[in-house]
């Protein structure tokens, strides 16, 4: 890796025995001390006992000499100590470190950025700020690990203890060290002096860090997961855990695949757990349940679809507590594009998250690199902030190395000089992936949490989450305009029309099923899957139909097995009773439908709208009904899905009432009362008519008595005048 401790030339053979020879055994570095480098702990050097001449020659070969960076500072202040810790092996008495400091990286951003990248590729150092000092490393450790410290002081004096670094900056430190032999290993670290305390400096640099891993969506047709995908998705989501562990209060933004966690938790809930315990607390992205081609979908797909799957995403982290969600970013994603870009807008997105190479050359100030700053994305009549990922953090972070502190430590350093160019605000999107290094990230979050156990010293960088940085100052040109970028287009892009328009067929289906069924059933959850994943872009087309049109027919069978009594003719006698219904639930499992009823005589006591749970096979259903008049009408029947106007099944039945209800009674009684009286007057005003003949009024008769009201029955009365119920004619 480039900037790692490097191995100088081999020593001959001979020049290495006669070093091995003049060794009693090999010693480690414990304490250094000397004015302006000191190692913590100094002890005096060990005395070693006479030599056995049968013991001169060692009975193994010397090993290869190596050094290790454990831990480095960050930053210090102006009046404190720069400490590292190394780890040695493989050196003898008379082994010497040494170690000078050189001028400041200086320059505008891209200066900076590039003369760091020379000096981690071995390039020259600027002149000479300390001159060279060095001290024999003498002394003997159990674990071989020792720690150089290098007291600074930003005012000159008599401390002669303290280094002279009179203002803040990057500082190379070049690093030698040195046996009998020669000179063995170099390495070449930073003092990252900080503003004085009572200096004017600008606002820390801020550090968005996001992770995003592969996850596997599975090759089974119902998304389910063999041994080899399983246990890779277990992996995957135990890199998550440890990530957000190494991060423990800083923040950390990342991007789960819903599907996968919808898969993870059906076949070992014991990780996903873990997984959801681990993250309490950290921000998740908003994403699609399925991984969609964005751009695609923005072309000849439909915005409801698309809305539909983010949703859908949604709900399956919301209820498994995968919380809070970032609905503000949208992650890096390779397949959004212009048109895309209106969408996310839609969605609520303010800051799109992109790699370098998703986006058109664009020209900004010639002292800025593009990486510090938000841009602004030019969509498709909409523009969003953007945010660049620094290639040069995720080439540091992605490098093989046996030195990850080394790498960790140089990329804060990066980030350090970039915050030292002006007092603006500044920020950078580290995206960890599958390339990044574990043990990298893990000694990068290490050394921002140790900086924060002072909390009177303000750090050169701090960690924020990714939709913070639109707070950081926008990036412009030579002319003080805002840069606007644009994102590559891409040449060639699926036509999705055909899975839309079946995809919502297949969702309208699935969403009632699951109403009818329940959202835990397993072969709801099963179809739902197959619906939901058929949009993922790594299936090829002619598989997504297929997928869709599995879906639809698997779900129109089970639906089509609910049916209701064929149309009859009952004869209802009461006022009050009971009309049976016969609904078959052809599954093999309990259902929930709504029951729709309709008449313009029948009064429903248990109302018109009714839901009902339905067994296996057939359900009787007795209806209690008031019938508001005689006569012949028809009862609607419908059995529908809860919460839809998807119709299951339906029946007309045609009643014949003879029963009178009371208010019918009442009005009959009016009615006759009536007509009595008129007819009694008509003859009467008809004798006193003059000129005729007036006869004497017909005698009193006692007025017909009218039938009394049925007594309410239980049932219905059919054409048999003893027999109650509803009774089909002809039975």
């Amino acid at each position: 890796m480039a900037g790692a401790m490097k191995r100088l030339p081999s020593i001959s053979p001979l020049r290495r025995l006669v070093a091995a020879l003049t060794t009693a055994g090999a010693v480690a570095l414990s304490t250094l001390a000397v004015p302006g480098l000191g190692l913590a702990g100094a002890q005096p050097p060990v005395a070693l006992p006479p030599e056995d001449p049968a013991a001169a020659a060692p009975s193994a070969p010397l090993a290869e000499p190596e050094m290790s960076l454990r831990s480095v500072s960050p930053w210090v202040e102006s009046e404190g100590v720069f400490s590292a810790t190394f780890e040695f092996s493989g050196f003898g008495p008379g082994t010497t470190l040494a170690y000078e400091i050189r001028q400041s990286v200086s320059g505008n951003e891209t200066t900076r950025r590039e003369t760091l990248a020379a000096l981690r590729n071995g390039g020259a150092p600027g002149a000479i700020l300390q001159r060279r000092r060095s001290v024999e490393l003498s002394s003997i450790t159990a674990n071989n690990i020792s720690t150089l410290q290098v007291p600074i002081r930003s005012t000159s004096g008599r401390r002669n203890d303290a280094l002279y670094i009179p203002d803040a900056g990057t500082y190379p430190i070049d690093i030698t060290v040195t046996d009998p032999a020669g000179p063995q290993l170099t390495a070449r670290l930073y003092l990252n002096r900080l503003p004085a305390a009572t200096a004017t400096q600008g606002p820390p640099l801020r550090l968005a860090i996001a992770a995003s891993f592969s996850q596997s969506m599975g090759t089974l047709e119902d998304g389910q997961l063999d041994e080899f995908e399983l246990n890779s998705l277990r992996s995957v989501y135990r890199r998550y855990s440890e990530l957000v562990d190494d991060a423990d209060t800083l923040p950390i933004a990342v991007s789960l695949a819903p599907q996968s966690v919808g898969a993870l938790e059906r076949m070992d809930e014991a990780a996903l757990s873990t997984l959801v315990d681990q993250l309490d607390g950290q921000r998740v992205f908003q994403t699609t349940w399925a991984d969609l081609d964005l751009e695609a979908w923005a072309t000849t797909g439909s915005f409801p679809s698309f809305q539909r799957s983010i949703d859908d995403g949604v709900e399956t982290l919301d209820v498994r507590d995968l919380t809070p969600i970032d609905s503000a970013a949208w992650p890096i994603d390779d397949s959004i594009g212009p048109r895309s870009l209106a969408w996310l807008e839609r969605l609520g997105v303010q800051t799109v998250l992109l790699s370098p190479d998703q986006v058109q050359e664009f020209t900004p100030d010639p002292g800025e690199s593009g990486f510090t700053r938000r841009v602004e994305v030019a969509g498709d009549r909409v523009t969003l902030n953007g945010i660049l990922a620094d290639p040069e953090l995720d080439r540091l972070a992605s490098t093989d190395t046996d030195q990850p502190v080394l790498a960790a430590h140089q990329m804060l350093t990066l980030l350090a000089a970039q915050r030292q160019v002006d007092r603006s605000p500044r920020g950078s999107l580290l995206w960890v992936d599958d390339q990044t290094r574990s043990e990298v990230i893990e000694a990068l979050l290490t050394m921002l949490n140790e900086s924060l156990d002072n909390p009177t010293v303000m750090p050169a960088v701090v960690a924020i989450s990714p939709e913070a940085l639109v707070e950081i100052d926008r990036l412009v040109d030579a002319d003080d305009d805002p840069v606007r970028v644009q994102i590559s287009q891409r040449t060639v892009l699926n036509n999705v029309r055909s899975i839309d328009a079946k995809y919502e067929t297949a969702r309208e289906l699935i969403d009632d099923y699951a109403a009818l069924v329940g959202h835990t059933d397993p072969e709801a959850i099963r179809l739902a899957t197959i619906v939901h994943r058929s949009l993922d872009r790594r299936i090829d087309v002619e598989t997504q139909t297929g997928l869709l049109n599995d879906a639809i027919e698997a779900i129109d069978d089970d639906l089509s097995s609910v049916t209701l009594s064929k149309p009859r003719s009952l004869n209802v006698t009461e006022r009050r009773t009971t009309i049976p219904l016969r609904i078959v639930n052809g599954l093999d499992r309990p259902i929930t439908v709504t029951l729709r009823l309709k008449s313009s005589r029948l009064r429903f006591l248990d109302g018109e709208v009714q839901t009902l749970q339905l067994n296996p096979d057939l359900n009787r259903i007795d209806l209690n009904v008031e019938a508001q008049a005689s006569g012949q009408f028809a009862m609607q029947a419908e059995v529908l899905v809860p919460g839809s106007d998807r119709v299951l099944a339906s029946t007309r039945q045609t009643i014949r009432s003879t029963a009178f209800s009371g208010v019918g009674l009442i009005l009959s009684g009016g009615a006759l009362v009536f007509l009595v009286v008129w007819w009694l007057r008509t003859p009467r005003r008809r004798n006193d008519a003059p000129g005729e003949h007036r006869e004497a009024p017909p005698t009193e008769t006692e007025p017909t008595e009218t039938e009394p009201a049925a007594a309410e029955p239980s049932a219905a009365e059919p054409a048999a005048p003893d027999t109650r119920g509803v009774v089909p004619p002809g039975s």
